[in-house]
């Protein structure tokens, strides 16, 4: 395998195989070409075709250089790394359950924040991840579909790291150590009050909602009653973004399979009209590949996020004055949170954003109709008179402001609860 001296270079796939008689050049296990091959040992040559000559050499163990002239009559240099057979000291297919992060010191900037998590958890990827046998070496491959988009060789596989081949160009060696994803789970979700039947109800009635308003904006359409219209899609606005919170409660994955189902059934309608062989089989296989996508996304179980018991318990803690306050991180990456305190016997909820950018979603009109009100950038409510027996209202009244006044998807999942 080429290997380049002096840099990080990541595998190209392109690799060398020298044998006795023939010289092969594989792009990953498929072969591209022969030639003949003589082995000259007392000069370090190889002998192509019975008259190319090219001057080899190992300066280090497992590293062969291979010197010959380019076009131009310049003198090239050539480094390749020999792949071996993979020492496994750990079962492959419990490595295929974990994932994997390579430390900062052992790649380069763009290779060591990536996690490598073999189990795929993420369908909606286009590559997905695996460890495959190729030509002896076993090696960490990216598939795109059936295409194999890249390789990392595996030196050793152990229970908590890899040893890769041709990253690293000092010592040859990459290591990738086991990575671990953090616990976030004081809150697994969303605050929400909802049972499933009651949930699963809430849906079909809002689909039915979404089914006859459409009638009616297509009727008032027909009879040129524009702003009938205008108004009924207002209202079907905001239904559907109710539908949309609801059923991401039940399925997470709702949004991203309405739109693939969009995706799909547009690129079925384009075939109708399509005559280009070429662009009729790229569709074709965006669409097979799409569809699959939407049956993984389908067939995956999903319950209910877990009650808010520890929420709840922070506000019973906070009635009986053994904490200071509560802070309910919305938005981490735009420092959006929702603050609640006591003060004397009322509980102080106060919405604070650093920027605009967390606000970009907030529907401001309801949010002051449930009775916040602005001070500068932050907003302040007022629940009187708090005890224990009004908890449960807190809690129906966190469920409105995560899904009417935010956009569900918007918010973090899970959400951080901080206690002070």
């Amino acid at each position: 395998m080429i290997s380049t001296q002096g840099r990080y270079t990541f595998p190209t796939g392109y690799i060398e195989e020298l044998t006795n008689h023939e010289l092969i050049f594989y792009q990953y296990d498929t072969v591209q070409a022969k030639t003949p091959l003589q082995i000259d040992t007392i000069n370090q040559q190889l002998i192509l075709n019975g008259t190319e000559t090219v001057s080899y050499h190992f300066p280090y163990n497992n590293i062969l250089t291979k010197t010959q002239l380019d076009p131009e009559g310049e003198t090239t240099l050539i480094y390749y790394t020999r792949l071996l057979p993979t020492a496994i000291h750990y079962p492959i297919e419990k490595i295929l359950k974990k994932q994997f992060k390579m430390r900062k010191e052992d790649g380069p900037s763009n290779m060591y924040k990536q996690i490598l998590d073999f189990g795929n958890t993420n369908i909606l990827q286009s590559v997905q991840l695996g460890i495959e046998n190729i030509l002896g070496t076993h090696c960490i491959v990216g598939r795109s579909r059936k295409d194999l988009n890249f390789f990392l060789p595996i030196k050793e596989i152990h229970e908590d790291h890899l040893l890769i081949y041709g990253l690293d160009p000092i010592d040859g060696y990459a290591k990738l150590e086991e990575h671990i994803p953090k616990d976030e789970s004081p809150i697994q979700g969303k605050p929400d009050v909802f049972t499933e039947p009651k949930l699963d109800l809430l849906i079909e009635e809002l689909a039915a909602q979404k089914d006859r308003l459409t009638q009616k904006i297509e009727k008032a359409s027909k009879e040129w009653e524009f702003l009938t219209a205008h108004h009924l899609a207002e209202v079907y606005r905001k239904v559907n973004k109710k539908f949309n919170a609801l059923s991401a409660i039940k399925n997470k994955n709702h949004h991203h399979i309405t739109t693939y189902e969009m995706m799909v059934r547009r690129q079925k309608e384009s075939l109708e009209e399509e005559t280009d062989d070429i662009r009729l089989t790229a569709s074709r296989d965006f669409i097979e590949e799409n569809e699959e996508k939407l049956e993984k996304l389908k067939a995956q179980q999903h319950k209910l996020r877990p009650e808010t018991y520890k929420l709840k318990e922070a506000l019973h803690e906070l009635c009986d004055q053994s904490i200071k306050g509560i802070r309910l991180i919305l938005k981490e990456k735009h420092q959006t949170s929702l603050k609640m305190s006591l003060q004397k016997n009322d509980l102080i909820l106060v919405l604070e954003c650093n920027g605009n950018e967390g606000y970009l979603d907030c529907d401001f009109k309801t949010l002051l109709r449930m009775g916040f009100k602005a001070e500068g950038h932050h907003y302040k409510y007022i629940f009187e008179d708090f005890d224990k027996e009004k908890i449960e209202d807190i809690l129906t009244l966190l469920s409105r402001f995560t899904f009417d006044v935010f956009y569900a998807g918007s918010l973090d999942t899970p959400m951080k609860l901080i206690i002070t």
